[in-house]
């Protein structure tokens, strides 16, 4: 089994980076990861308008004011 990232959008996927992708690739992502947690609410306010009402929580999405993200096993 490998992991995999499972994100909610394509938004992240484009940022992979070569080194993402080699040996040790991993531990780069979780630490992008943990950038990208330190400035989640001025994200979402670049996001623009209207997020509260699709970042409810009560769907796929967590509410606007969370940061999460999570693993995947894939096969």
């Amino acid at each position: 089994m490998e992991h995999g990232i499972l994100w909610n959008t394509a938004f992240l996927m484009g940022t992979i980076t070569k080194s993402m992708r080699n040996d040790g690739g991993y531990e780069i992502i979780k630490k992008a990861i943990e950038k990208l947690s330190l400035r989640h609410k001025e994200h979402i306010a670049a996001c623009g308008e209207g997020n509260e009402r699709r970042l409810t929580g009560h769907h796929e999405t967590t509410d606007i004011n969370s940061f999460k993200w999570g693993e995947i096993l894939t096969m």
